[in-house]
């Protein structure tokens, strides 16, 4: 110990942690890394002692004690078991006091602290926060958001991570001001295209066309696959670590519950295709010039052609597009049976209750031809 300096060594643990004195907090965190690395994971009455202790931890003034703190906060997420408890405090401190930190440790500690927070629970507040992150005034704030956030989904994948909101979000980062938000944001949206594919491209007709374009490009690229996570929850990690034997000769395969295949179509929103026709949609199918009756086939077309439809009640359009189908214009009959097999494959098994129509309609189209 330098000459003059104060000795904070004989003060009682809890002392320093509320100390003046950056130096004395330091002491403290790099203590309580120590102790929380060796404690008993069950133990829940001694971690309870310093949960109070754990916003201080997370935006110590001074930055060297920070960097301290937050390495004291990862042993704590990462050995107690009632850590979970506390994660509605820890995950927004993180994300606004930690992320962007200039120190490079407690910048990598603080997106460790949000993988951890996923490993032990989920991934829904941590998404929730860096997402209102976005919002800072400051742009490396909003940069270091983006980036944690494309580490998180990189990490544990998709549908793990809820990628809905991140989607939604997207367009609020192309349009910031700094570069630097923007490329991250470019990052992100690959990363999220790596996972989803072209069921995110519905969600960035908002972007600027020359936006659209540099990422239509940078999607092309990709020709890997769908990726596999790199990290599991804890609750997954025993059943993951079998699959993974498993496949590589290590176990019966059979002995292992096989995982279900993806539905891409869990990647799409369902829709309306009822509450997006025309008001006078009904008229125009109805017209006696074959141009506005393909006209409006056109118009349902266009709305019908998505992979996911939401139930509702189609009785009426159906029957309207099983008489069309029988239709003395040739090309108003072709249209009327295409937007029918749109919406049998959009509405999938709820389909099957318009299934004599559907006999109906098949009918008419082959008498028709």
């Amino acid at each position: 110990m330098a000459e003059g300096e104060e000795d904070f060594s004989k003060l009682a643990l809890d002392d320093r942690l509320v100390h003046k004195s950056w130096k004395a907090r330091q002491s403290a965190y790099d203590e309580l890394a120590r102790e929380f690395r060796i404690a008993d994971p069950k133990d829940t009455a001694y971690f309870q002692r310093f949960q109070d202790n754990i916003k201080g931890m997370l935006s110590d003034s001074n930055q060297i004690a920070l960097e301290s703190g937050v390495a004291a906060v990862l042993e704590f997420v990462t050995v107690a078991e009632m850590a979970v408890r506390g994660k509605s405090v820890i995950t927004p401190l993180v994300v606004d006091k930690c992320l962007a930190s200039t120190r490079a440790n407690t910048k990598a500690r603080a997106l460790d602290i949000l993988l951890m927070l996923v490993e032990i629970d989920n991934a829904d507040l941590v998404v929730e926060c860096l997402i209102a992150g976005f919002a800072h005034k400051t742009p490396k704030n909003v940069a270091a958001c983006v980036t944690a956030l494309r580490e998180v989904i990189s990490a544990y994948g998709i549908p793990l991570v809820p990628f809905k909101p991140i989607v939604k979000a997207l367009p609020k980062i192309f349009d910031h001001r700094d570069n630097t938000v923007r490329a991250e944001g470019t990052a992100l949206a690959l990363e999220l295209y790596r996972w989803i594919g072209q069921a995110l491209m519905g969600s960035l007709n908002d972007l600027k066309p020359v936006q659209l374009k540099e990422l239509s490009a940078l999607f092309e690229q990709e020709q890997g696959g769908r990726p596999a996570p790199k990290r599991y929850r804890r609750v997954d990690a025993p059943k993951a670590a079998a699959a993974e034997a498993a496949a590589a000769g290590g176990g019966p395969a059979d002995a292992v519950e096989q995982e279900e295949p993806v539905d891409d179509l869990q990647f799409f929103d369902p829709v309306n295709v009822l509450d997006k026709l025309p008001k006078n949609f009904y008229t125009e199918i109805a017209s006696a010039k074959w141009q506005e009756r393909r006209d409006a086939l056109n118009g349902l077309l266009e709305i019908a052609n998505t992979p996911k439809i939401e139930d509702g009640r189609y009785g009426e359009l159906l029957n309207v597009l099983a008489k069309k189908i029988a239709d003395a214009n040739i090309v108003v009959a072709v249209l009327a049976a295409q937007c029918i097999g749109c919406l049998a494959k959009g509405l999938r098994s709820a389909f099957a209750q318009y299934r004599n129509i559907a006999s109906l309609a098949s009918f008419l189209y082959r008498t028709a031809l």
